[in-house]
């Protein structure tokens, strides 16, 4: 008796090493290079729908990570904030999540190969139990995201504003090429399972269709109606080529032509307002040696002598925040160790004599500071007496605003967040807006520039964030990369939205002309179910053997040397059809041919 494992290892085949790769690699199946000999079973065609919704949550992640590098310097200070320990969890979690994604995107192009070559689907139990770990880990990620940065799912929504449109195209090319694996597979599919399949394709294609139904793109324009572009200012000085808040930071923003500077102000135990973002100086300073047992106290609570002795610089260098050190000049990097802790007079100092605006929220002092009362009187003293231009002062303080405008009245008034109306703003006598990319709305911009009140978007850290707003028609924008906005002179892409519909309606109808096209030929290439010589033979010995039957005395398709009856010229007799007819099997009809090693007898199944 000839078994179906022995008939198995005794077809001849050429030995394909990019199939055998591709399915040693998705099934651990290094040996099995030829055809399967049976079809894909439900269960693994289930696990590959798993796939491909592991894929696509990696997809969101990955792109979140990717847009989420405008802010990935707070996304680390908010960490530091927790843990007190600085690391760079930004570029952990991006390249965590690359790894991961990379890892899936494999998965599905070799199950996608092995549809398209007509192999058996069949994932290895390894990559299966990390598939589900991949969902499981990323909706969790995905929560966590959305309970401690929410905000951050604006910034995506923003990215999609100026990418959406290119994404749709190639997402309709990629869709329209893979329905050529897809149809191969649908036809073959049982026709309960060919609805569902099909369902799910064809949502996913109309919605890929129209998806540019769902996102405002305010590059839509034409070249007439373009807005101004943005200014720039400063955010804590170059801070991504210099220790925050230092002279160094400040001087080296004004070589990129900065409109304005932009700072944080604290009150100093004495009463001298100085520039540090942190409530505590041990991020950006050497407190820790120098004042070991105040590492964590206020910032405030210092005077202005230990905090003018303190190391403002160096730690930059060692942390290397924005992984720059090694292309900023020695001569420029040997001076951080020198810089310290400015004074806010420092700042209107630099900013006065190179005619630049300043920005900058103030830290109130606890309730036991000395200067409790009159920290705000103190602010606008300093900046009246160092003789710096009123309207070059953009004040961000609510608190007694009356008070402020009588006693410097060409401080321009600025509203922080889009929080008033345009008529409460003008009661207010609020001629600007300074709020967070997800504080303010695209109509919200275009609403205030009608009504002459300008707004200021931060952080605004990559170009293309920087076109978004350049579309929309902000004023200006904060920036820690005035460097790499310097030579931005024109949005990304900005089109005529009727230039936009015709290549929009081309493609997507051009993409469902190819799908019509691709799902005629492959029903006719699939008119019913189509078995090659050997996928028959040994289905039929395998059902034979196992219902007790001995396949050689029923004249087999191969003798007992496993040599193939059509091959030597042989017919097929009646009886094996009857016998097979008896088994519950389909009528044969075979072509006999003299087969070469590696091709096939055409075998027909006749219902």
């Amino acid at each position: 008796m000839v078994s179906h494992i022995k008939l198995e290892n005794q077809q001849k085949y050429k030995n394909h090493a990019c199939l055998s790769c591709i399915t040693g690699l998705y099934g651990c199946r290094w040996k099995r290079y030829r055809q399967s000999t049976e079809p894909t079973t439900m269960v693994e065609v289930a696990f590959f729908i798993i796939l491909i919704i592991a894929f696509m949550l990696m997809a969101i992640l990955f792109y979140f990570w990717f847009v989420a590098g405008n802010d990935a310097n707070d996304i680390n200070w908010y960490l530091w904030t927790d843990l007190h320990s600085w690391f760079n969890w930004y570029l952990l979690l991006f390249t965590l999540t690359t790894l991961v994604f990379s890892y899936i995107s494999f998965l599905i192009i070799f199950g996608i190969f092995h549809i398209f070559l007509g192999q058996q689907v069949h994932l290895h139990v390894i990559h299966k139990i990390l598939v589900i770990a991949t969902i499981v880990g990323a909706v969790a990620a995905i929560i966590i995201i959305t309970t401690i940065w929410q905000d951050e799912w604006q910034l995506l929504y923003k990215s999609l504003q100026i990418s959406a449109p290119i994404l749709q195209l190639v997402t309709v090319v990629l869709l329209t090429l893979l329905t050529w694996p897809f149809a191969k597979l649908f036809f073959k599919s049982s026709p309960g399972f060919q609805i569902l399949q099909l369902t799910i394709y064809l949502v996913v294609l109309i919605f890929i269709y129209l998806s540019p139904l769902l996102i405002h793109n305010p590059c839509f324009i034409s070249s007439d109606e373009l807005p101004i572009r943005p200014r720039i200012l400063a955010h804590r000085g170059l801070q991504q080529l210099a220790p925050e808040n230092t002279r160094v930071a400040f001087e080296q923003a004004l070589k990129y032509n900065v409109f304005g500077l932009e700072s944080d102000v604290s009150i100093s135990w004495d009463g001298v307002p100085f520039l540090m973002h942190d409530s505590n100086l041990a991020r950006t300073t050497n407190v820790k040696e120098m004042f070991p047992s105040r590492e964590w106290e206020l910032a405030s609570t210092f005077n202005i002598s230990d905090l003018k002795e303190l190391d403002a610089g160096s730690w930059f260098i060692e942390r290397d925040p924005f992984r720059t050190v090694k292309s900023i000049p020695d001569d420029i990097k040997n001076t951080f160790p020198n810089q310290k802790i400015l004074k806010y007079e420092e700042l209107l100092n630099i900013a006065m004599m190179n005619n630049k605006s300043v920005l900058f929220d103030i830290r109130q002092p606890p309730s036991y500071h000395p200067y409790y009362s009159t920290w705000l009187e103190l602010v606008v003293n300093t900046t009246l007496k160092s003789g710096i231009k009123q309207d070059q002062v953009w004040w961000l303080p609510e608190t007694n605003r009356s008070w402020v405008e009588e006693q410097a009245p060409g401080f321009i008034q600025t509203l922080e967040g889009a929080k008033y109306s345009i008529e409460v703003m003008q009661e207010k006598n609020l001629s600007q807006v300074n709020a967070a990319f997800y504080e303010i709305e695209d109509e919200q911009i275009r609403s205030f520039k009608n009504a002459s009140i300008n707004s200021s978007v931060y952080v605004v850290n990559k170009w293309w964030l920087f076109s978004v707003y350049w579309c929309v028609g902000a004023h200006s924008v904060t920036s820690g990369s005035p460097q790499l906005l310097q030579d931005v002179s024109s949005p990304a892409w900005y089109l005529d939205p009727s230039i936009y519909l015709i290549i929009w309606t081309v493609v997507d109808g051009v993409s469902i002309l190819c799908v019509l096209i691709i799902f005629v030929i492959q029903r006719l290439q699939n008119p019913s179910r189509i078995a090659d010589q050997e996928t028959v033979s040994i289905n039929m010995q395998r059902k034979r053997y196992n219902s007790g039957r001995t396949p050689d005395d029923v004249n087999p398709l191969y003798d007992l040397q496993g040599n193939s009856a059509a091959a030597n010229g042989t017919t097929i007799p009646a009886p094996l059809a009857a016998t097979a007819a008896a088994d519950g099997d389909q009528s044969i009809l075979v072509e006999n041919q003299v087969v070469e090693q590696g091709a096939y007898n055409e075998v027909k199944l006749q219902m």
